[in-house]
């Protein structure tokens, strides 16, 4: 059984690998126990946010400092927008419309965030709110894979067990990664 769940874990962690297959990933930094690695996409933006994909791996199993997605063990991967974000090259990105596209419940709604579950995959997906808006209803119900990462709001990581993902997603900030970010592990 244990067997069976982890290759289903992988097959589901290389559809999301799908979803950024064309672009490279450069190591950007290290928080606690992990490396960050971060892959900036072209905006629209003329206020000075860009839009980046984040993969969280851990240490001691980021050995490149390129790679492309499906080269790097991530636990957490995040779509983000950042103001104060990374000096690398933005890249060209398109959402790849040839993978299953999840469709996620809402499991826990606060005034932060919407936390969605995807029944049978071993997946948890936090979308962050806008901290501008007042309302906790920012997002729907059920929401795709496709339309989730595109908010560039978005944070997903696999879950290892019942008891939901071992990665805390509160440490994000709307500037750079928050450096007070705690694991729950």
């Amino acid at each position: 059984m244990l067997i069976a769940i982890v290759v289903y874990s992988i097959i589901v962690m290389d559809i999301i690998n799908s979803c950024f297959r064309d672009i490279t990933f450069t190591k950007v930094e290290a928080k606690e126990r992990f490396a960050i690695y971060a892959a900036a996409v072209t905006s629209s933006y003329g206020d000075g946010r860009k839009q980046y994909i984040l993969a969280f791996v851990p240490e001691h199993l980021a050995i490149q400092d390129v790679a492309y997605i499906f080269d790097l063990r991530w636990e957490n991967i995040q779509t983000r927008t950042l103001k104060n974000g990374y000096k690398i090259q933005p890249q060209r990105w398109t959402l790849p419309r040839d993978i299953p596209n999840f469709m996620f419940e809402l499991v826990e709604r606060t005034q932060d965030k919407s936390k969605y579950r995807s029944g049978g995959h071993p997946l948890e997906l936090v979308l962050l709110h806008d901290p501008k808006k007042t309302s906790s209803y920012q997002y729907h119900n059920r929401m795709n894979l496709l339309a989730c990462l595109i908010t560039f709001r978005c944070v997903i990581s696999i879950i290892d067990s019942a008891l939901g993902s071992n990665f805390d997603t509160t440490f994000v900030d709307n500037g750079k990664i928050d450096p007070s970010f705690e694991l729950i592990k």
